[in-house]
């Protein structure tokens, strides 16, 4: 297996389509859901999305997946809706429309999303 195809690793059907933020906020009104912000050409995002694709199997909690290549306006109204700065990767944690945990880089472990639930 090539490093791309490593860090383009697919198990992108665990993940909910975000078509805005405000389908986000409010479905964070009926529970805790996460957003991961990913780079497809970044191995510690690749590692970070392994975490993450862990967590989901693991507790079939509800994920956004952010690809920021290909969103980047999307990812910036989230940094600027949510009041967090920017990263990649980066997993938000959100309840009741509001971010309540920050992620990125190696912080970005199964256990601490655990945590967040």
């Amino acid at each position: 297996m090539s490093l791309f195809n490593l860090m383009n690793d697919d198990r992108d059907e665990l993940y909910s389509k975000m078509e805005n933020v405000d389908q986000c906020l409010e479905r964070s009104r009926d529970e805790t859901v996460f957003i991961l912000k990913h780079s497809t050409i970044c191995p510690i995002s690749s590692s970070a999305k392994n975490q993450v694709n862990g967590f989901i199997k693991e507790t079939g909690a509800t994920v956004y997946l952010v690809i920021v290549q290909e969103q980047r306006n999307l990812s910036a109204e989230i940094a600027d809706r949510l009041g967090v700065t920017h990263q990649s990767p980066q997993v938000i944690c959100v309840k009741d429309g509001s971010a309540v945990g920050d992620y990125s880089h190696y912080d970005i472990t199964k256990a601490n999303l655990i945590e967040d639930l």
